[in-house]
């Protein structure tokens, strides 16, 4: 079965083309972080009333890869933030990762200024993707917050 390539921005229009979208993505996600929360239509839903846009790969009515882009605005213009970029095993080293991105790609305003992403030193692969599209390393001292932990 074919995959196809969609750039969404609606909530309307993901389930239209994955109805088990949550949980599609929830497995998606816990690919890069474990522990993260389910993903809900809820979630979904706010994310794209913050005007966030999710290039996916389907296929057979079901999500295999996705890859979100959030904007952000600061006080001198607006960034954008690459998240979420995953595909589910049995799926990776087809170009789908490559396809995702390149899709959002061509979505970006000239006015923004750039956009960032971070991955764990140890997804190589992912990594040497990040660095063949032209995301440069940038030597940071990230850091994290948890709300609540304190």
């Amino acid at each position: 079965m074919e995959i196809e390539y969609h750039l969404i921005e609606s909530f309307g229009r993901l389930l239209a083309l994955a109805p088990n979208a949550p949980a599609d993505l929830t497995s998606l996600t816990r690919i890069i972080s474990p522990d993260s929360k389910p993903v809900t239509r809820e979630s979904l839903a706010t994310f794209f009333r913050a005007e966030g846009i999710m290039a996916a790969a389907v296929q057979g009515g079901a999500i295999v890869g996705a890859a979100d882009l959030v904007l952000v605005t600061k006080r001198n213009g607006f960034t954008y933030r690459l998240e979420h970029v995953s595909v589910l095993p049995g799926h990776e080293g087809k170009g789908i990762a490559r396809q995702l991105i390149s899709s959002i790609h061509r979505v970006l305003s000239p006015n923004g200024r750039y956009v960032d992403l971070s991955c764990e030193s140890f997804r190589e692969r992912a990594n040497a993707l990040y660095e063949r599209l032209g995301y440069a390393v940038r030597h940071t001292n990230s850091r994290r917050f948890r709300i609540g932990s304190t």
